[in-house]
């Protein structure tokens, strides 16, 4: 996922945030990492995931992981 501000070209300056994610099927875990500069008030701060009936959340921060059952 990339974020900017939405508004501006400066994207084409490199002022954005990259999130990839990955999903590790035989752990059940969420993982991400996320780099880039673009730190606006449009950026996400959290994250909300859902497996089944099961959701979980957390503050997605430079990386960080989810562990469903």
């Amino acid at each position: 996922m990339v974020e900017d501000d939405g508004l501006s070209y400066n994207y084409t300056k490199g002022d954005t945030r990259t999130t990839a994610y990955y999903w590790n099927e035989a752990a059940k875990t969420l993982s991400w990492k996320v780099s880039g500069s673009y730190s606006g008030k449009n950026g996400y701060k959290t994250i909300k995931a859902v497996l089944g009936k099961e959701e979980k959340g957390k503050l997605i921060g430079k990386e960080g992981s989810l562990v469903f059952k």
